[in-house]
């Protein structure tokens, strides 16, 4: 049996967490292209550990020489060497095979801690610490919070971009009219208020209308 002692480089308090660091999976902070970090509770038999990163495996493969490594793990490894670490065969990435389910069953069944035990201290499979973390646990939940209120403007910017936008509303109004000082304006004769009609035009007016009547 190997103990296996819980992970706790990456683990920490809320404090100088980030939505935008931590791992949506693990609920740790590590780099991307590093492996999960998990904080296990429980003795760890020796046939489940990786001979390359000395953890739990994490989707476990199995090599053609029989001996099995996390698949993150292995292909870095064969990137720059081609044997198996442990006997040193030949070996090629293609040639392995995922661990069969009884295997990984047993993986996902190992007990683990929440990552963020200064304020929650739940215990649970391993298969089921992602979805704690994104349904239950009130860490993850607070960062993303803090990160969607972020994203979503405050009322003062969106007050900001109302004033805006009505301001150049207004200005293009007004450069039109400067570029058509004619435009919005009544054609020239149409009316004129200040036109009023002189007493001959208006007795020249009945005489016309008095002779068409008698014609």
């Amino acid at each position: 049996m190997a103990t296996t002692e819980a992970k706790v480089a990456g683990s920490s308090s809320a404090a100088g967490l980030s939505w935008a660091r931590v791992c949506k999976e693990c609920g740790q902070l590590h780099e991307g292209s590093d492996c999960h970090l998990y904080e296990y509770q429980d003795e760890v038999d020796d046939e489940l550990v990786c001979h390359i990163c000395l953890q739990p495996l994490l989707r476990p493969m199995d090599t053609p020489c029989g001996h099995t490594y996390c698949f993150h793990c292995l292909s870095n490894f064969l990137k720059e060497q081609d044997f198996c670490p442990v006997d040193r065969q030949r070996l090629q990435l293609h040639q392995c095979r995922p661990s069969s389910l009884l295997v990984r069953n047993l993986l996902d069944k190992l007990t683990v801690m929440c990552p963020h035990s200064a304020e929650c201290q739940l215990k649970m499979q391993r298969c089921e610490l992602q979805p704690h973390l994104h349904n239950r646990c009130p860490v993850f939940r607070r960062l993303r919070e803090e990160a969607e209120k972020r994203k979503r403007p405050s009322w003062n910017e969106l007050k900001g971009r109302k004033s805006d936008g009505e301001s150049s509303a207004d200005a293009k109004h007004s450069a039109t009219l400067s570029q058509n000082p004619s435009r919005d304006q009544p054609e020239p004769g149409l009316i004129n208020p200040a036109y009023e009609e002189s007493e001959d035009e208006i007795n020249y007016k009945v005489e016309v209308l008095s002779a068409c009547q008698c014609v």
